[in-house]
């Protein structure tokens, strides 16, 4: 399913998940930066994860003399598919708690997460300056929706994703992740004409309620990704011939975002 967003006049950015590419082009849609990464780039850990469901599924639900392949195959792809809708309901209720935060949730499932994503954030972040922000960059015609902008103790600036990962004997960390940390930060940095904030992934294990496990991305793991969401922006742009604002080249939305960065007084 894609994700489009349409800016408005007024400066408020609204969300239109059912429209298709034939509605962005009527309407001036943008992108979400989650479909575009989805649509050009293979996440190869989540691949391994759905293979993995596959064949669990296959050893507990063994074929039946009397079924068909066909039948069989679509009974598979059913009960693997139970276990990401439960994953993924999970990671939609803790992600609506932290978004409250630090609104209590009413969720007893989630409570004990809550809190110590509670105590990690009481010791770590200094302040909350914008949660589940709705961001939209002009130049490439793509938006999103950020988890948190906050100022931590020890990091300075940041902007932070919120992952829920069934974690086994260390969380994995995908680049995909710091792709659209990258977009985040540099669209958020120009709207408000300040420092590119860094990037931190925050994973909580869905298994036991424990301290979150984050990763600060380095600066040179940050820019590298930003080159690769513009490539990836331009590239689906391209295949479609779908240029919301106009065509635009790779090298000189480059070549701002480093004028921009540079012109930041230290």
């Amino acid at each position: 399913m894609s994700h489009w967003y349409k800016p408005n006049p007024d400066g408020t950015i609204t969300t239109h998940h059912d429209s298709d590419l034939r509605d962005a082009r009527k309407m001036g849609l943008y992108c979400s930066i989650t479909t575009i990464e989805k649509a050009i780039r293979v996440n190869p850990g989540l691949t391994r994860w759905m293979e993995g469901e596959i064949i669990k599924a296959t050893i507990a639900y063994p074929k039946m003399e009397w079924e068909d392949l066909k039948a069989y195959v679509d009974r598979i792809k059913k009960a693997s598919g139970k276990i990401a809708e439960t994953a993924a309901d999970f990671g939609t209720r803790l992600h609506d708690a932290l978004q409250h935060f630090p609104q209590y949730p009413m969720d007893l499932q989630i409570i004990p997460y809550f809190e110590k994503y509670a105590a990690w954030h009481d010791a770590n972040i200094v302040e909350i300056i914008g949660s589940e922000l709705v961001l939209a960059n002009d130049q490439i015609a793509v938006a999103g929706t950020l988890d948190k902008v906050v100022r931590h103790k020890t990091h300075g600036l940041l902007v932070i994703d919120y992952k829920s990962q069934d974690v086994k004997a260390k969380p994995a960390f995908y680049s995909s992740w710091a792709r659209q940390l990258s977009f985040y930060a540099k669209t958020w940095a120009k709207k408000n004409c300040c420092e590119t904030p860094r990037l931190m992934s925050l994973i909580v294990d869905s298994n036991e309620p424990k301290a979150p496990i984050a990763q600060l991305w380095s600066d040179e793991d940050a820019e590298k990704a930003w080159k690769e969401t513009v490539a990836h922006a331009w590239l689906w742009a391209a295949e479609r011939d779908f240029w919301a604002n106009g065509p635009w080249e790779i090298a000189d939305v480059l070549n701002e975002t480093a004028d921009f960065q540079n012109d930041i007084p230290v």
